[in-house]
This record gives C-alpha cells, sequence and structure tokens, in this order.
C-alpha cells in the first residue's frame, strides 16, 4: 500500500526505484511504464514486448532502453506516430542499436520525421545510403517539402546538396540558406554579416528588418 502511494501520489520515477524487489509487482511495473516510461529503471529481463511498446508510445527515445531482441519496425513506427505524454522526446537515429535496423527505409522514415535529431551518428556509408544518388537527391526534395530547411542545412553535407537544392533553400529561408548564397545576393548578403547566425542557430533571436 505504501509503494502504490508513492507512485500514484509522489514521484513516480524516484519512488519506483525505491520498490524492494521481493515486492514489485507486474501491476506496479505497467503503472510506471504507462506513467512515465520507466523501462531504464527495469531490468532488461522483465521488459516485455507489451511494456516495450507502452513505453515508446509515451516516450519515444526509451527506444534505446528496449532490448534488442524487442526491437522492431512495428516499435519504430508506434515511436513517431507516438502522441504520449512525453512525446517530445523524439525517437532519433541513435536510438537504433539494433543494426539490422538500420536501414534505408527505416532511417529515411525518422529523417521525414525530424530531420534534426543526431544526424551526426551516421556513418559515412548510411549517409551515402541515404543521400546518394538520384533516389537520394528526391529524398532531400521531399525533406524539402517540409520546412526542415535549418536542419538540412545544419546536418546535410553539402556534397549532397545539388543546384536545385540551394535554390529552393535560398527561397525558403534565406537566413538559413546562408551559405548557399551566390554573388548576386549582394544586398542580403550585406544585411546577413551584422546577423549573430550562431545564436540563430540556437533557435533565439529577435525579430530584424
Amino acid at each position: 500500500a505504501v509503494c502504490w502511494a508513492g507512485l500514484e501520489k509522489g514521484n513516480e520515477a524516484n519512488n519506483f526505484e525505491l520498490i524492494p524487489q521481493k515486492i514489485l509487482t507486474s501491476e506496479m511495473i505497467k503503472f510506471a511504464v504507462q506513467r512515465c516510461a520507466l523501462i531504464d529503471k527495469l531490468d532488461p529481463k522483465l521488459i516485455t514486448k507489451e511494456l516495450a511498446e507502452l513505453a515508446v508510445s509515451t516516450k519515444p527515445k526509451t527506444f534505446k532502453f528496449v532490448p534488442l531482441n524487442l526491437q522492431s519496425e512495428k516499435l519504430v513506427n508506434i515511436a513517431l506516430n507516438s502522441n504520449g505524454t512525453y512525446n517530445f522526446y523524439k525517437l532519433s537515429v541513435d536510438h537504433l542499436k539494433n543494426p539490422q535496423l538500420r536501414n534505408k527505409k527505416i532511417l529515411r522514415k525518422i529523417l521525414l520525421k525530424n530531420i534534426g535529431y543526431s544526424l551526426d551518428t551516421l556513418s559515412e556509408e548510411e549517409f551515402m545510403m541515404i543521400f546518394g544518388g538520384k533516389e537520394g537527391s528526391g529524398f532531400i526534395d521531399k525533406l524539402l517539402e517540409q520546412g526542415s530547411i535549418e536542419q538540412i542545412v545544419k546536418n546535410i553535407p553539402e556534397k549532397f546538396i545539388q543546384k536545385r537544392h540551394r535554390k529552393k533553400i535560398k527561397e525558403k529561408d534565406p537566413v538559413y540558406g546562408y551559405p548557399y548564397l551566390g554573388d548576386e545576393d549582394k544586398t542580403l548578403d550585406s544585411t546577413l554579416k551584422y546577423i549573430d547566425i550562431p545564436r540563430l542557430e540556437g533557435g533565439e533571436i529577435e525579430e530584424f528588418e
């Protein structure tokens, strides 16, 4: 009764860890996972398929704590479609610990949902797999349609950005398209040199003319 009171009325995350293993029930575990996605506090042997799906739908980034044998494309889709309480913790490409899941289809699916999450964890081979060739160029077009200009400029190697991409980037967002400005953009260029670009990339800047 004391343990249940601690879970229901106290700090679930802290109190869950204090419950003695010998009286920890499956109901308590499910309650804690449903409320706070606490599979990172569990012995991996106690994590079931049901608990994994429950945790990932609540907080997508808990995917990285799911045992490899339970990680699947279905679980990736649950994470990407999550509307849970903690859904601002997005699934990232670096959460995919199972090498079999790091394929073009799944990596592209994650990037389409939010390109900004840990692209720096991709290997050179994975970058080529995702962005290389004509098909990869078309994928960048898809990303641009979603308005992910800032993240494309910051995270996709320049060698993958073609002329048509540069044009779209400059048209949609001249500020984040700054590296791609040409000589014809003299007026804009002279304005941008007074802008604190690093601070802008941090996401906060006052409006300017």
